[in-house]
């Protein structure tokens, strides 16, 4: 247990996703290792970046104006084409419109800390270190609240209310039951699966299933820290594992899963476990079923094919390079990216932790 709470730490400065759902990955290689040992260090792989036809622009950025955002970490959008956003060191949730118009749906704004919980309309609400973020069928956002160890949930009109997490006033653990007896210790991801029931990863390698005021597990400890949670079309969950460095495809009805690709921490293209990744953070599927990852710790997205090929399709080497610089892909610099979703058109946006920036990935003809 030390050695996970070492790794933890160490990855929360490192660093949503949505439930997406496409055409399912139809390749696996092998079942990664069950007990918790963290991937060994990174090494340097197949050099090059084999970036596609992606251009990087920024779509909003918080430096330096009057819609100041800070280290926005989970992201979802909306059938209008709206973005929402974690903001994990303002304590904010922020709504940007199409035309990049960033306002605060909930969360403090007051003097003072804005760290804190407290259910309630706007900017009366206080949240400490949102970082996940879904819109579910309801039209309500539901929000992985890191430290305070609750779900909270979100309505068009600003009105914070907690979902799920213990009413105790330590909240923190790891405990199934009903919405308001469970307990989670920093939840980080969420998704709402196929089923229409909401999905969350915590750091301690937990996925939680909440459906009909009960939280379970949904899958065995199979996981260090998943990170990235989203679907296929066949209902099957990918979980991008931030410690193992890898994508398993994971079938709830049988409780069986496979490696997509990856496994062994650093950077290389490749096919399923040739392929490596540092710390993939989120996922989103296309509808052919392509995966695309955020490599956090490589500072770049990378594309997986159904078949387990990997590519690099935005973020230049050497891998681990940071920086704040638009243009084709293999050009481009992020500095801590986070999450990803499709923007419906064939492209994506990318919350850029570091650079405080919302960035774009426009398919090009």
């Amino acid at each position: 247990m030390a050695t996970r709470h070492l790794v933890l730490a160490t990855a929360l400065v490192v660093l949503v996703v949505t439930g997406c759902i496409a055409q399912a990955p139809s390749a696996s290689t092998s079942t990664p290792t069950d007990g918790k040992t963290p991937s060994a260090p990174a090494t340097p792989g197949i050099p090059g970046n084999s970036a596609g036809p992606y251009v990087v622009s920024t779509f909003v950025s918080g430096k330096g104006n009057a819609s100041e955002i800070g280290w926005v970490m989970g992201l979802v959008r909306d059938a209008s084409g709206n973005l929402y956003v974690a903001d994990r060191n303002l304590n904010l949730i922020r709504k940007i419109t199409p035309a990049g118009t960033v306002t605060t749906l909930a969360g403090w704004t007051g003097a003072g800390d804005s760290r804190g919980y407290l259910d309630g309309t706007g900017t009366a609400a206080k949240f400490h270190f949102p970082e996940g973020i879904a819109l579910g069928a309801d039209g309500n956002l539901y929000v992985a609240d890191t430290y305070n160890h609750r779900i909270r949930k979100v309505s068009p009109e600003g009105v914070v209310t907690t979902f799920a997490g213990s009413t105790e006033a330590t909240a923190e653990g790891a405990a199934i039951g009903s919405i308001t007896e469970a307990k989670f210790k920093i939840p980080t991801t969420l998704a709402f699966g196929p089923d229409g029931h909401l999905y969350v990863s915590d750091w301690y390698g937990r996925i939680y299933k909440i459906a009909d005021g009960t939280v379970s597990y949904a899958t065995p400890d199979w996981f260090f820290s998943p990170q990235g949670l989203a679907f296929t079309a066949d209902g099957r969950m990918v979980v991008a594992d931030n410690v193992y460095d890898n994508l398993t495809l994971v079938n709830l009805s049988d409780q069986t899963k496979t490696v997509l690709a990856g496994g062994t921490r650093g950077y290389a293209d490749g096919n399923g476990e040739q392929a490596r990744f540092s710390g993939p953070s989120s996922v989103a599927l296309d509808a052919e079923g392509n995966v695309y990852v955020v490599d956090g710790s490589n500072h770049m997205i990378r594309r997986v094919t159904p078949a387990g090929s990997v590519t690099t399709i935005a973020g230049s080497t050497p891998p681990g390079t940071t920086g704040f610089v638009n243009g084709d892909g293999a050009s481009a610099l992020f500095n801590w990216p986070r999450a990803i979703v499709t923007d419906g058109s064939g492209g994506f946006f990318v919350t850029d932790t570091r650079n405080s920036a919302i960035r774009r990935l426009a398919r090009t003809p």
